[in-house]
């Protein structure tokens, strides 16, 4: 059977496209093969063979509409304040969401974890977190794609001189804004 929206070939009988999670009104309702997109609707689109379940861009069948993430917005001020106050406590917090929404908005969610790229930092003595804010530059861009932003290659070396001068403070607000741009609660 091939799918109507993106047109492709799966097995007779299933409801549900496995690739972009479009429905099949022509499959028996009696079997049912929903494929795992994590709960999100990405409208059948699909971007160079990936399946983005973890994201929405709404619109026209995905196209041309604005571009939305299923991450939480946070607020910037808040977020320093209670980094402060909780002595650093709540900035690991932050940072290991801040991780995992950047993983999500870029359409990757599957790379290294916010907990797991906070303790390659602890383990490393800060140097893997210098590098993870280096590769997050290559992330906003995406994103910045995915809005019809221009794209900065600079933002990896940005971040990467901020958190070398022991501002990495100001590189989680600088990607927490990137963040909540694209952000859908």
């Amino acid at each position: 059977m091939k799918c109507n929206a993106c047109g492709y070939e799966y097995q007779d009988g299933n409801k549900f496209c496995p690739n972009c999670g479009a429905v099949n009104n022509n499959a028996d309702n009696s079997t049912v093969n929903q494929p795992n997109n994590n709960g999100f609707n990405n409208n059948g689109f699909n971007n160079n063979g990936y399946n983005n379940s973890g994201y929405n861009q709404q619109g026209n069948g995905g196209y041309g509409g604005r571009y939305t993430a299923p991450i939480k917005k946070r607020d910037i001020v808040l977020s320093i304040i209670l980094s402060f106050v909780t002595c650093g406590i709540y900035a690991i917090i932050w940072y290991i969401g801040m991780v995992d929404d950047l993983n999500v908005a870029a359409g990757t969610p599957g790379e290294t974890s916010g907990v797991t790229v906070f303790l390659l930092t602890i383990i490393t003595c800060g140097i893997y977190g210098i590098y993870w804010a280096y590769t997050a530059g290559a992330k906003v861009n995406s994103i910045r794609e995915k809005t019809g932003d221009r794209r900065d290659e600079n933002n990896g070396i940005l971040y990467l001189v901020l958190n070398l001068f022991g501002l990495a403070i100001v590189t989680y607000c600088l990607i927490q804004t990137e963040l909540n741009k694209v952000a859908e609660y």
